[in-house]
């Protein structure tokens, strides 16, 4: 295993981990464990969890695209472009779907483009400027 392929699947493992630590904290309840799956050519992976909120007898899906750097980069719109198209395609269909990226952050077209993803599937985006604050709030330190 190289380097590179190391650190990624400590990252893979340590998203898993986080989540799965954090949903609680969020109020959810996660049910069974995190799946990860590796795909497509770009550097990253994705992570599904399916949780309830807790006290209620419904599960939400949770699609969770986690993207790699070696070093805090810009993350370009074409990353991600036609990714609501994907996700419906594929059967996933989450219900959730957050952008995961600790070492990247959006560029000036990214952003303009933040609302348009919004209005396809409610969705969050954690990067390097908010990761701190999500992790400190989810904590409730």
């Amino acid at each position: 295993m190289t380097a590179s392929e190391h650190i990624g699947h400590r990252f893979e493992q340590a998203a898993g981990k986080l989540f799965k630590e954090i949903f609680p904290r969020l109020g959810f309840e996660v049910c069974g464990e995190p799946v990860s799956r590796r795909g497509g050519s770009q550097y990253g992976f994705d992570v599904q969890v399916e949780a309830r909120p807790i006290g209620a007898g419904v599960s939400v899906r949770f699609f969770i695209e986690c993207k790699g750097a070696s070093s805090i980069n810009p993350m370009p719109l074409a990353e991600f472009s036609g990714k609501p198209e994907q996700l419906h395609l594929s059967g996933c269909c989450p219900d959730y779907w957050i952008l995961f990226s600790p070492l990247r952050y959006i560029t000036n077209e990214f952003q303009e483009s933040v609302q348009r993803y919004r209005r396809e599937y409610p969705f969050a985006l954690i990067d390097w400027r908010n990761l701190p604050r999500f992790i400190f709030h989810c904590l409730g330190s």
